[in-house]
Formats: C-alpha cells, structure tokens, sequence
C-alpha cells in the first residue's frame, strides 16, 4: 500500500481475497508507504495486526491501520487468525 496521506491509514483489498498459499508461507506482512515530501518513510507489520475494520466500497474491503495495536485487529476481535 502507498498513501500521500500524512496518516497510516487505507482501504485495502477485498475481503474475499484467497490467495494464501500454505506451503509458500502461512504469514502475510503488509509494506506500507507514505510520502513526505520527496522521502518516503515505510512500515511493515504482519497483515492480520492491522486490519481495523471492514469498509464497504465496490465491495468489502478490510481498512488499513499500521498505527493500530494488533489486539484491536478486526480478525483478534472475533477469534480468527
């Protein structure tokens, strides 16, 4: 994800995505970018720790917040990895 945005926040992708391949990996990490002028800072965290919420679009999508504690991720809320 990359946001010109001065907070760590974005709508992220669908929350039908089914592309985890287990014997490949059985943890995503999200890269997020922001610009800041012409330097662009980067965080990264485990996908799972910053879903917020579900925000509905086109579609349900999951919200993006790298700033959040992972014991407040949507998934931790209702017992799901």
């Amino acid at each position: 994800k990359f946001s010109k945005n001065k907070n760590w926040q974005s709508v992220g992708n669908s929350i039908f995505e089914g592309t985890l391949k287990s014997n490949v990996t059985d943890q995503i990490y999200l890269v997020f970018g922001q610009m800041d002028g012409k330097r662009i800072n980067v965080r990264y965290k485990k996908y799972e720790d910053v879903l917020e919420d579900v925000k509905v679009t086109h579609s349900p999508r999951f919200f993006i917040n790298m700033d959040m504690h992972k014991e407040n991720s949507i998934l931790h809320k209702i017992n799901m990895t």
